[in-house]
Formats: C-alpha cells, sequence, structure tokens
C-alpha cells in the first residue's frame, strides 16, 4: 500500500463533510437531539476496556442504515411544511420523519447485507432472485423494520447494461418506491443511501416519484394523524 489505511467516518461525520448536500439533515438531527443514533466512539481508552472488555464494538450504535435526504430534498417539501417542522412545534413530526428514514441494527447494501444480532431471525422470508441468464444479476426485495417501527421496503437490482458491447453492470436501490441516486457510503458503523426525496410514511410500496410528491402537496389532510412512533428500538453498544 502506498497509503495508510483509516477507519472511515461515522454517519454524522460522514454527512458533515458534504454539507452542500446534507445541511439541512445535519441541522434537523441537532434540532430533534437524534444525532447520537449516528454517531459511533471507539474509544479503546482504560475506562472503556473495564467496562466493555468483552464488546469488540465502540460506544454508540454499531449498526445502522440511513437513507439520507438531501438539501434538495427538504426544498420540494411544500413551503409552510418546512415551516412547520423547523419550529418548535414541529419537533416531534420532524423526529418521525427522519427515524423513518432509518434501519436500526441492520447493514443494508447494495451487494451485501448483515445483522447485529444473530438471534434476530425475521429475515425468514428474504429471499433472492437470481438472473438464470445472467450469473452475476439478481434482484431482491424485503421489508425491513424501521426505528419508527413501520416497515420500510427495500429493492435492490442489479443488472448488465443493455448498451452493445457493453459488460458494465448497473445497480439500482430503492426505499419505499423512490430511487437512492447515490448508493453504498461505507460508514464507521453503518451504510448511507442518497436520497433525493423525503420518504413519505403515508405512502405505499410501489410509489414513484410524482406519487411521493402528491403526498407532500396534500400533507395537512393526513400528517398530523400520524401515527405514534417508538424510538427505543435497535442495540446500543
Amino acid at each position: 500500500l502506498d497509503f495508510p489505511l483509516f477507519l472511515p467516518a461515522d454517519i454524522t461525520d460522514t454527512l458533515f463533510i458534504v454539507p452542500t448536500e446534507f445541511s439541512t439533515t445535519l441541522a434537523a438531527l441537532e434540532k430533534i437531539a437524534l444525532q447520537d443514533r449516528y454517531q459511533f466512539n471507539s474509544n479503546f481508552g482504560k475506562e472503556w476496556n473495564k467496562k466493555h472488555q468483552n464488546d469488540r464494538h465502540g460506544k454508540g450504535y454499531a449498526a445502522t442504515t440511513f437513507f439520507a435526504p438531501t438539501n434538495a430534498a427538504w426544498s420540494q417539501l411544500p413551503q409552510d411544511l418546512q415551516m412547520f417542522l423547523f419550529s418548535p412545534f414541529g419537533e416531534t413530526a420532524l423526529r418521525k420523519l427522519l427515524a423513518f428514514h432509518t434501519i436500526p441494527d441492520r447493514l443494508v447494501f447494495s451487494e451485501w447485507y448483515d445483522r447485529v444480532r444473530k438471534d434476530d431471525v425475521d429475515e425468514s422470508d428474504f429471499v433472492i432472485k437470481y438472473d438464470e441468464n445472467d450469473k452475476l444479476g439478481f434482484e431482491w426485495d424485503y421489508h425491513f423494520r424501521s426505528l419508527t417501527g413501520q416497515k420500510l421496503p427495500v429493492h435492490v437490482k442489479k443488472y448488465q447494461s443493455k448498451l452493445p458491447g457493453s459488460n458494465q453492470y448497473n445497480v439500482e436501490v430503492q426505499a419505499h418506491g423512490l430511487y437512492a441516486r447515490k448508493l453504498d457510503t461505507v460508514a464507521q458503523n453503518g451504510a448511507i443511501h442518497v436520497l433525493d426525496d423525503v420518504l413519505s410514511p403515508r405512502s405505499t410500496e410501489g410509489i414513484d416519484k410524482t406519487q411521493n410528491q402528491k403526498d407532500w402537496n396534500e400533507w395537512k389532510d393526513w400528517f398530523f394523524e400520524y401515527v405514534p412512533i417508538r424510538l427505543d428500538q435497535g442495540t446500543k453498544r
């Protein structure tokens, strides 16, 4: 190697590196005091070793998958909704919204997946469909449980480019029917997939971008009745 290897930053610090993309999401996390969910500290000092000598993970949450909305995603929300979410009255709603973008205790990458607790067997219906004509192609769907307790459908597809003579493979990741723009950013404590849309918790599986925007345009009809959630899920390490 010509360069030393360093551990990647945690999810919060990774987003902080690109403020032009994620300053609104970071401001939201700070406002609702949920940033601890996305932070991780591998402090192997004397006191830590005493307390966690049998735990090879660090302090904080060791595995989280976050579908991170960009600044552009937030700007597409109706203006009155943006004002509400970032007002003192919208703190609970903002917390619910970001929690819906989060899968706790799971590392979900496009071509690799793992869970924190090996005794957690709720993936019994996790099925990968392989392309009979292409050994490298595959497709899978699964409803992961988000930090809200709601199910968040994720769809991944890998396929060969249809361009003549091309051996390139494309990988697509959808969350709740919306495509992620950037996939598989590795953080010390999880995975980040970048979204140019804020996921609507009201929308059904298989929605498209048009339906998602329609939901937000009609947000006053349903948002205040949004089901209460629990934020105590996940394994703290």
